[in-house]
C-alpha cells in the first residue's frame, strides 16, 4: 500500500464523520446518515472494470477536480463568500474517493500532476475558462456557476449509476450524488438571494452585506462543525 493510497483512503474516510450533518439550511436535500463515499468492499487491487465504466470513472475524477478548481479560484475572487471555500474542500475529498477507486482497479489517474484549468478532456478545459469569465463579472454570477457545475455533475453521476457497476463503485457514486445534491441546494439558495446559515438563521447571504462589500457575509455559528455559510466541511 503506497503513501498516495493511504492519503486518499484517509481523506475519503473522513467523510464518515460529517456526511450526516449536511447543510443546516438545506437538510432536506439529502438524508442524514449517508455512508462514506470511500470504497469499503474487499475488491483486490487487480480487479478489473468494464472499459466503458473505467473511462467514465476516470472522467468523474477529473470532473470532481474541475469543480474543486473552479470553486477554489472563485473563493480567491470573493473571499467572504465562504460557500466556495467549503465546497471546494468537499470536492477534494470526492476526488480522493474516486482516486482511490482508480488505484484499486489499477487505472491511470488523469488528475495526477495536472494544473488547475487544464484537463485531459478538452471540453472541461474550455468550460473552465468560460465559467471563470462568468464568475468574474459578479458574485451573483459566481453562484450561478456553482449551480451549473452541480447540475452537470448530478446528471453525469446519474448516468453512470444507470450502468452495471461493482458494489464499491456504486457506493461511492451514490454518496457523491448525495453530496452534489447538497451543494446544488446551497448554491441555488444563494443564487436566489436566500440566507444559508447556522441554526439561528444567520450565515452567508448573497449581496453586499459584508463589511468590505465583496458579497456574502458569514455571520452564522462556527462551532459544532457548522460553517458560516451553512455548509458542512465533510460533505
Amino acid at each position: 500500500m503506497n503513501a498516495l493510497f493511504v492519503k486518499r483512503t484517509a481523506a475519503a474516510g473522513a467523510i464518515v464523520l460529517g456526511v450526516a450533518v449536511g447543510f443546516a439550511a438545506v437538510a432536506a436535500a439529502a438524508p442524514p446518515g449517508s455512508p462514506s463515499p470511500s470504497p469499503t468492499s474487499t475488491a483486490s487491487a487487480t480487479a478489473t472494470l468494464d472499459k466503458a465504466v473505467a473511462k467514465d470513472l476516470a472522467y468523474m475524477c477529473e470532473e470532481e477536480r474541475f469543480a474543486r478548481d473552479v470553486y477554489t479560484a472563485i473563493a480567491k475572487l470573493y473571499p467572504d463568500a465562504t460557500a466556495f471555500t467549503n465546497i471546494a474542500k468537499a470536492e477534494q475529498r470526492h476526488m480522493d474517493a474516486v482516486g482511490s477507486l482508480l488505484e484499486r482497479y489499477n487505472l491511470d489517474d488523469p488528475t495526477d500532476g495536472a494544473k488547475a484549468g487544464t484537463y485531459s478532456d478538452a471540453d472541461l478545459t474550455k468550460q473552465y475558462a468560460a465559467l471563470m469569465a462568468k464568475a468574474r463579472t459578479s458574485l451573483d454570477a459566481a453562484y450561478g456557476v456553482g449551480v451549473t457545475i452541480e447540475k452537470q455533475d448530478i446528471a453525469d453521476l446519474k448516468d453512470l449509476l444507470g450502468k452495471n457497476l461493482p458494489s464499491d463503485v456504486k457506493q461511492v457514486m451514490n454518496n457523491l450524488l448525495n453530496g452534489s445534491q447538497r451543494h446544488l441546494a446551497a448554491f441555488t439558495a444563494l443564487d436566489n438571494g436566500e440566507t444559508v446559515g447556522g441554526q439561528n438563521g444567520s450565515g452567508a447571504a448573497k449581496g453586499s452585506g459584508s463589511q468590505n462589500g465583496s458579497g456574502a457575509h458569514s455571520g452564522g455559528q462556527r462551532g459544532g462543525g457548522q460553517r458560516g455559510d451553512g455548509t458542512c466541511n465533510q460533505s
